[in-house]
């Protein structure tokens, strides 16, 4: 057994992970107390093998959820995805950096194609509206090796999933086309493709360097994800346009919003009019009854009331007076409203008790010692039993044997001792 796995197993075995599977198959919200560090994230795993259920740990901000989503994959990276923020600033003109729209637009294919994830997330993910799977799905499209496809019925596609056509692909986002071969530059995480055509037939798919544009290696098949989130046919534009329309604001921003969305272009702050397209969904709705792990209810309640604040005030501010925008709650769910979608909560809390559901692991934080030796020493003391008397004495007198003598008392727990005992 390696350590990976004996490090689940501790976790499974101790008998408040018992009895907190046991609340989460019965309950609809469980409060946990002193648990701290890892132990949650990784009991999250536990969780997610025993239960057979998508886990969406959510974390105050992107920062934590990172930290997390390492701590996570370090010991199962199997279907463990992190789903970023868009990181903008409301009702502002702001552009979604292309390698965070890359990132998500990944995540999404993922959960398109899993039926069970472990996604990492940010408070401020989950709240905001996205594109509904049923409608994104549209825009994922495998190609593969023989199929039957026009380079005319590709190039619709790709304009309608929101890439821009040019004479020479060179940046994510773009596709080129020269009779029959159609190069794309479908994601800054990945390679470009060449798409060589015989009539209708796909005969050759390759990537291709874009520097300087020699082709790599073939591929049998590829998925054609989008290059951004907000996506809609010909069908779907006009009612588009007739709600910009009806927003309360400046003509001439609206006649701007309108003549980018019947053009299909993307446009500056275009995820706050996100309502014009779809009804409101969040990223939780692209998973079936998932569990939600969250990291700490009072830092994320304060998280969501800055965050709110912060839309409330540009929303008032007088440079966006006349701005059409539509209302907060149409653009971001309350954490109430995400508590009732059809999911179970595990619901993290560093300090305060809840007076009946609250299941308290009483794991308490690493002490930090600023190299006082002597304050370690006694802390020591009060854990280990006289056999490990040892350690004390090595910090006076430090001497070879000794500390050999400890490190073989723990010889059992290290990597390469494991036992399935």
């Amino acid at each position: 057994m390696d350590y990976k796995k004996w490090i689940l197993k501790l976790l499974k075995n101790d008998g408040n992970y018992k009895t907190l599977l046991e609340k989460i198959k019965t309950d609809k919200l469980t409060d946990i107390t002193g648990i701290n560090g890892s132990a949650l994230s990784l009991n999250c795993i536990n969780l997610y093998n025993d239960l057979g259920k998508s886990i969406v740990f959510i974390a105050k901000d992107d920062d934590e959820a990172k930290v997390i989503y390492e701590d996570m994959i370090s010991i199962d990276d199997e279907n463990t995805f992190y789903f970023p923020s868009l990181n903008l600033s409301p009702y502002q003109n702001s552009v979604v950096n292309e390698d965070i729209t890359a990132v998500r637009l990944e995540v999404i294919k993922q959960l398109i194609n899993n039926k069970q994830i472990k996604l990492v997330t940010s408070l401020d993910a989950v709240i905001h509206t996205i594109t509904p799977m049923i409608e994104i799905v549209k825009y994922y499209k495998k190609i593969r090796v023989g199929d039957k496809l026009s380079v005319e019925e590709l190039t619709d596609f790709l304009v309608f999933s929101g890439y821009n056509r040019v004479k020479q692909v060179a940046d994510p986002g773009e596709f080129a086309v020269r009779g029959d071969i159609v190069d794309i530059f479908y994601s800054s995480l990945k390679s470009p493709i060449r798409i060589d055509f015989f009539d209708r037939d796909v005969e050759v798919i390759k990537s291709f360097d874009p520097e300087t544009q020699k082709s790599e290696d073939k591929l049998s098949e590829v998925t054609i994800p989008p290059v951004k989130e907000i996506l809609y046919s010909r069908e779907q534009l006009d009612a588009a346009a007739a709600k910009v329309e009806r927003l309360y604001g400046d003509d001439d921003v609206k006649n701007e919003i309108i003549s980018k969305i019947n053009n299909f272009t993307s446009f500056d702050g275009e995820y706050f009019y996100i309502r014009a397209f779809y009804e409101k969904c969040s990223i939780i709705d692209y998973l079936d009854n998932p569990i939600l792990v969250l990291s700490d209810k009072n830092l994320l309640e304060k998280t969501y009331n800055d965050i709110y604040t912060e839309y409330l005030n540009n929303y008032d501010a007088s440079y966006n007076v006349n701005r059409p925008k539509y209302e907060i709650n149409q653009i971001i769910y309350s954490i109430a409203e995400i508590a009732e979608k059809q999911v179970t909560i595990l619901q993290g809390n560093m300090i305060n008790k809840s007076v009946d559901t609250t299941l308290d692991y009483g794991l308490k934080g690493i002490p930090v010692y600023l190299g006082n030796i002597d304050l370690f020493k006694r802390d020591l003391s009060r854990y280990l039993n006289d056999k490990y008397t040892v350690v004390i004495n090595a910090f006076n007198n430090i001497q070879a044997e000794r500390l050999i003598a400890v490190f073989k008392d723990f010889a059992p727990y290290t990597q390469n001792s494991f036992t399935e005992s």
